[in-house]
């Protein structure tokens, strides 16, 4: 499964310029756990998260501690710029959503933008990731039959079971077609692993 499949797009960005304040709430009104960072011409220079938005702008409150607090030694960051990663990671369209998954557990980053030709044209969360992993058998399994409509047209050439992601495609000995079915089949949104069987 391509991470075209499955990416939010348009992306959501914001500007190296624009304020603290102004992408928190971004962040908040659009439910989004981070957004790529972009130049005067569109060029992705960053991406900022809510971690990052939190760094350096939340102040203790002197009335919660016991011992005075020390003031903060610098002035409070108040655009993005002064917060954002610089280096990003990135995904292509025809990326593939293992590879996504991937990186995103080994880095431990939340989302990561889908760039085509210097520009970003999506961006992909653990979210979404988590929203196909939940996806019902029974919207799987219309999903596959679905495409084999379009694809075989009345001519199916195996019946379809689902079972926690797994699909399990059984065909006849003279079906030709099991092989562009497999492939159909893997690129079906919550699709675990496709398995075949023959009917005797």
């Amino acid at each position: 499964m391509f991470v075209s499949d499955l990416m939010t797009t348009p992306a959501v960005t914001v500007t190296a310029r624009t304020s603290i304040k102004g992408a928190a709430r971004l962040l908040r009104d659009r439910n989004v756990a981070a957004v790529p960072v972009l130049d005067d011409d569109g060029a992705l220079v960053g991406i900022v998260s809510e971690i990052d938005l939190l760094r350096g702008t939340v102040v203790p409150d002197p009335t919660a501690h016991l011992l005075p607090v020390a003031p903060p030694e610098q002035d409070l960051p108040v655009t993005v710029a002064e917060v954002m990663s610089a280096d990003v990671q990135v995904l292509f369209p025809h990326s593939d959503l293992y590879d996504a998954a991937c990186r995103m557990r080994v880095s431990g980053v939340r989302s990561l933008p889908v760039v085509q030709d210097g520009k970003v044209v999506g961006i992909v969360s653990r979210a979404d990731l988590l929203r196909v992993l939940a996806r019902e058998d029974d919207e799987i399994a219309a999903d596959v039959q679905a495409r084999f409509g379009e694809e075989f047209g009345a001519h199916v050439p195996c019946q379809v079971r689902v079972q926690d992601g797994v699909v399990t495609l059984t065909a006849g000995p003279a079906s030709g077609d099991l092989e562009a079915a497999m492939l159909l089949t893997e690129r079906v949104p919550g699709v675990v692993r496709v398995r075949t069987e023959l009917q005797v």
